[in-house]
C-alpha cells in the first residue's frame, strides 16, 4: 500500500489510513486477497474545502486508487468513518474484467463486485446495498479501533439511516449481528466441522454472494433479488423505500416459518 499526503498538515492522517487498513486485515478469516489488494493500492490524501470529508475508491487497470479528500476541521471520527468506508469498497472489489459464465443467478446476471450485479440486459443494480455494506462495515471497524460516535457523525448517518437498517435486518436473516462478532466472516469449529455465524457477510468476503441470491429468490419469488436492489437503487422514491422495508419483513417471516 502506498499512501501519498499531498499536503504537510495531514501527514497525521498516514497513521490512520494504516491503522484501518490493518484492522480490516485482522478482522478477516479469508483476509489473503484483501492483503493482496492492499499490496497493488495507491491511497492519495489531499485537503479539501467541502464541508465534508469524501473518498473514492477505483479500480485502474490492475491497481487501485483511494482518493481521500479530508476536511481537517471534521471530527476524527467521522474521517476515520469516511477512511473505512472506502476500505470497504476495496475488500469488494473484482480484481478481474472477465465476466465469469458460473455462479450465475435466475435473472441470468453476474458479478461487478462482491455486491453489484449486471443483469443479462446490461443493466446493472446493487449499488445502493454496496453504499450500506460500506456504512456497516465502516462503523464496526472504527467500533473495533475504539472510536465514539460524535454528534457529527450520527447527524450525517440519520440520512441513511432507514436504508442501513433495511440491510442490517437483510444480513441477520443470516446470521448473527455483526456488531457482536470479533471477524467479518466470523465462523467456529466444533467437532472439527466449521461453522459459519453470518453466512451473508462470509459470502461477501469470499464473493459467494450468488448463494445469498439464490436463496432471496427461492424464498421471494424469481426476480425478487432483482426487485429488491433495483427499489433500493432508487429508494430516495418514498414508495420504493417503502417496498424494501416489506421486503425484508416478509422474508424475515418466510425464514423464521422455514
Amino acid at each position: 500500500m502506498d499512501i501519498k499526503i499531498l499536503d504537510k498538515s495531514l501527514e497525521r492522517y498516514e497513521g490512520m489510513v494504516k491503522a484501518i487498513a490493518g484492522e480490516y486485515e485482522s478482522r478477516l478469516h479469508n483476509s489473503t486477497l484483501f492483503s493482496w489488494k492492499l499490496l497493488v493500492t495507491s491511497i492519495i490524501v489531499i485537503p479539501s474545502d467541502a464541508k465534508l470529508t469524501s473518498g473514492l475508491c477505483e479500480k485502474e487497470g490492475t491497481s487501485i486508487r483511494i482518493l481521500l479528500q479530508i476536511n481537517d476541521s471534521n471530527p476524527d471520527d467521522y474521517i476515520a468513518f469516511v477512511i473505512a468506508h472506502e476500505f470497504a469498497h476495496l475488500l469488494f472489489k473484482k480484481m478481474t474484467d472477465v465476466l465469469c459464465v458460473t455462479g450465475r443467478t435466475p435473472d441470468r446476471s453476474t458479478e461487478l463486485t462482491a455486491l453489484t450485479r449486471i443483469s443479462f440486459d446490461g443493466k446493472q443494480y446493487g449499488k445502493e446495498l454496496e453504499e450500506q455494506c460500506a456504512d456497516i462495515l465502516a462503523l464496526f471497524i472504527i467500533k473495533k479501533l475504539g472510536y465514539t460516535h460524535s454528534k457529527f457523525l450520527d447527524e450525517d448517518l440519520k440520512k441513511s439511516l432507514r436504508k442501513r437498517i433495511v440491510v442490517e435486518k437483510l444480513a441477520n436473516v443470516f446470521g448473527n449481528h455483526l456488531e457482536s462478532a470479533e471477524f467479518i466472516d466470523d465462523f467456529k469449529m466444533e467437532n472439527g466441522v466449521g461453522y459459519v455465524k453470518n453466512s451473508f457477510w462470509y459470502f461477501v468476503v469470499t464473493f459467494s454472494f450468488t448463494e445469498i441470491i439464490n436463496f432471496y429468490d427461492e424464498v421471494m419469488g424469481k426476480k425478487a433479488w432483482l426487485r429488491f436492489c433495483e427499489a433500493l437503487d432508487n429508494s430516495d422514491k418514498k414508495e420504493n423505500l417503502e417496498f424494501v422495508e416489506s421486503a425484508i419483513k416478509r422474508l424475515q417471516k418466510s425464514s423464521k416459518a422455514a
